[in-house]
């Protein structure tokens, strides 16, 4: 069991329902923190909101999948794909923004994306 996933186990025992977890991590382990995470949470039947402002909703998805994660548990807010002018693939699970600069519309998208959330 990895670092990441025996604390998260630990915090997962003391939070209460409704409540959200923020994980915040150092630039160079984000993306290995953030794998192990994602595959315990889905792995334990949460739902997980990925905020994005460095990948592509198209790019998170293939490295979900490519390390055995349930993508049907996932939803993104992709930040970054209409900066770099990419064709958004449309999906039920994704929503794009303009610009990774843009708080409070990413803040708006998060708070209705919460009020969606159902489960875990």
């Amino acid at each position: 069991m990895t670092e990441v996933i025996a604390v998260l186990s630990q915090e997962l025992k003391n939070h209460l329902p409704g409540w959200t977890i923020l994980f915040e991590t150092h630039a160079e382990s984000v993306l290995a923190v953030g794998l192990d995470a994602i595959k315990f949470l889905t792995g334990e039947n949460y739902t997980v909101l990925v905020l994005s402002a460095s990948r592509p909703y198209s790019n998170l998805i293939n490295l979900y999948k490519k390390n055995g994660i349930d993508v049907e548990k996932i939803f993104v807010i992709d930040c970054i794909s209409k900066t770099h002018g990419t064709k958004p693939e449309e999906t039920s699970n994704v929503q794009y923004l303009q610009s990774p600069s843009d708080l409070t519309r990413i803040s708006i998208h998060l708070t209705e994306r919460f009020k969606k959330m159902t489960g875990k």
